[in-house]
């Protein structure tokens, strides 16, 4: 990425980082009007990388080892979320005009779901998967998730229930561990987005 994706990232950074200080400090619920999940667009390659990256960087070292990780990073390579962009499968969450995360749909699978790290804990990453399961569930009966270590317990208040553990070999003694959920639209929690 050039120095002015770096600038553009770092002033983002800062408007995150207000957002979130303000959602703290106040003691009203999360506003919705002012948040909306758009599909990306060819022009927010930078940010939905930038979100990808930095949350894997920030939060997947404290549940993974370094080549785990390094696997994440591959996974979400230029190549495969530009594919997924030009595919319209992705979709960026805006608080006002901050970009606060990110989330993809395949078919009935719900993936690549990530809030960058100083505004976790605070209802985005639940409002975002309120969005996508009601875009999945319009076409499907059932929604499929691979769900990282950090993300498994967001999925399991959301009614998801394991149907799998994967144990993906990485690196000689490194490993992937991680649940393959689902949910059915009929135990699906109402939607109010």
């Amino acid at each position: 990425m050039g120095d002015l994706s770096g600038i553009i990232f770092f002033i983002l950074s800062l408007d995150f980082y207000f957002i979130c200080v303000s959602v703290v400090i106040s003691p009203a619920l999360i506003s919705t009007h002012f948040m909306k999940l758009i599909n990306a667009t060819p022009e927010c390659f930078d940010i939905v990388k930038e979100i990808t990256h930095f949350t894997i960087n920030s939060s997947y070292p404290k549940y993974y080892s370094a080549e785990v990780v390094a696997f994440f990073l591959e996974y979400h390579s230029d190549e495969n979320i530009k594919d997924a962009i030009d595919k319209k499968q992705v979709f960026i969450l805006y608080k006002g005009k901050a970009v606060i995360g990110t989330g993809s749909i395949k078919e009935n699978e719900i993936g690549r779901l990530f809030v960058l790290p100083q505004c976790q804990s605070h209802g985005y990453g639940s409002y975002i998967m309120d969005c996508l399961e009601k875009i999945v569930f319009n076409s499907f009966n059932e929604i499929i998730l691979d769900a990282s270590i950090p993300a498994y317990n967001l999925y399991l208040k959301r009614g998801y229930m394991p149907i799998s553990y994967e144990n993906l070999l990485i690196k000689q003694g490194h490993y992937l561990n991680y649940h393959v959920m689902t949910l059915k639209k009929s135990m699906a929690r109402t939607m109010s987005v």
